[in-house]
């Protein structure tokens, strides 16, 4: 079958586009399961992306420290405390989870040899 063009790296082929695609599926894992932005992100990647992004969803808590990161192209970092009221008290938890998670996870991304990490916040 001849090509009949290329599109961004992907060979599209006469015929069914959809069935005779030559597509790299992207793998994301995101770190932010129960998150706005992780569950909404996770439902964008499952049913608009055409099975292109493939994503997989742990918590922030425990599940995150088990899972096997090298087969991601990337890992979405949208954990976090934001939108509720701060007190004193609360700073060093807030630190913890916004700063000292975050970058607990981009090392181990990191040791895992994953290309891109990205932090998202909902935080204005």
């Amino acid at each position: 079958m001849k090509i009949q063009r290329e599109e961004r790296g992907r060979r599209i082929f006469n015929g069914d586009l959809c069935a005779q695609r030559m597509v790299k599926i992207v793998k994301i894992l995101i770190v932010g399961k129960g998150g706005f932005i992780g569950e909404n992100f996770a439902l964008f990647a499952k049913n608009k992306t055409n099975g292109v992004v493939s994503a997989d969803i742990v918590d922030s808590f425990d599940e995150w420290t088990s899972h096997n990161f090298e087969d991601y192209s990337a890992v979405l970092f949208a954990a976090g405390i934001a939108h509720r009221k701060q007190k004193k008290s609360d700073k060093q938890q807030y630190f913890a989870v916004n700063r000292d998670l975050a970058l607990a996870v981009a090392e181990k991304a990191k040791k895992s040899r994953v290309p891109h990490f990205i932090y998202l916040s909902s935080l204005a």
